[in-house]
């Protein structure tokens, strides 16, 4: 093998984006709305909602002495679970995670796959972040406060994930709780555990998945395919604190960010709806909207996958 020129090599190692790193399963990002799901099923759960419950959502709300901001300025209106992950409303998931807690929130996200590493022959995974009172106490030696469960509940604050284990939330959601463990070998089989314990709930966000993508005002229905119905969610993660003044000023929208303090884009999704065999996440580091940038690519590589009987 020849020796690797020492120039090159030390451009490598020193290049700011890390071309060394495996993102799939070393690259932690915040998840966004995809978190959206899990919250969502903890609620349920627990009782703090059903399918029914309503919150309205006027682009804001206020939360001891600071405003928790909705992506969409003037709000969504009246939401139920469905649509608000269908439409990624924010406050509605604000609301919710006052009453179900971070702690709750925490077990439903270990259940799915989050914060944890895999046995796929595969070296220095990051199991990345799934935050509870005691973890903050044991890491910081601070107390859990109540404002950062609203902001981890969309994904955001301390929570951290890689895109391994997203596809793994996705596929057990797709498998209706089958504790899907991945593996990089080609036709290994393995016999799955069901959990039966959220069934409930998966029917009820599968339902809303679907109308991400197939429905008018989902977050992705522009990705939406005419041959094969794809399920999944949307996710923008934001990696720069917006100030009050940026957020209402129409000159911050408009102008063109530089390239590291633009969003990560996220999508989450499986196919086919009705018989789910693949189930995927797509991340684009500073790619802005994940229904913008994440899902399209998502909707191709289903395409893909599609026309070509895979």
């Amino acid at each position: 093998v020849k020796k690797p020129n020492k120039l090159y090599w030390e451009s490598i190692l020193t290049n700011s984006l890390s071309p060394l790193t495996n993102r799939s399963i070393q690259g932690l990002y915040s998840p966004g709305s995809t978190f959206k799901m899990i919250v969502a099923i903890a609620a349920l759960k627990h009782g703090v909602i059903n399918s029914n419950t309503t919150h309205t959502c006027r682009g804001k709300i206020k939360f001891g002495n600071r405003l928790y901001h909705c992506w969409k300025t003037n709000g969504h209106g009246k939401m139920n679970v469905t649509d608000a992950i269908k439409q990624s409303c924010d406050v509605f998931f604000y609301e919710i995670s006052k009453k179900v807690g971070i702690d709750k929130i925490a077990e439903v996200a270990l259940d799915f796959g989050l914060g944890q590493s895999y046995d796929i022959s595969m070296p220095n995974q990051k199991k990345g972040i799934i935050p509870n009172k005691s973890w903050k106490k044991n890491r910081m030696d601070e107390s859990w406060y109540p404002g950062e469960t609203l902001i981890s509940a969309i994904g955001q604050g301390f929570v951290l994930t890689n895109p391994l284990q997203l596809a793994v939330m996705t596929s057990i959601i797709a498998s209706n709780g089958k504790m899907i463990k991945p593996s990089i070998l080609k036709n290994q089989r393995s016999n799955f555990k069901v959990n039966t314990k959220y069934s409930n709930e998966i029917k009820i966000i599968k339902e809303a998945m679907y109308k991400v993508v197939n429905e008018n005002k989902g977050t992705a229905y522009k990705s939406r395919l005419e041959d094969v119905k794809f399920a999944g969610k949307t996710g923008t993660s934001q990696v720069k604190r917006i100030s009050l003044s940026e957020r209402e000023s129409d000159d911050f929208r408009k102008k063109e960010k530089e390239w590291k303090s633009r969003d990560h884009a996220l999508f989450v999704g499986y196919m086919p709806f009705d018989n789910p065999k693949f189930a995927i996440s797509v991340v684009i580091e500073h790619g802005g909207s994940g229904a913008s940038t994440a899902a399209p690519i998502a909707s191709q590589i289903f395409k893909y996958i599609y026309n070509n009987k895979i």
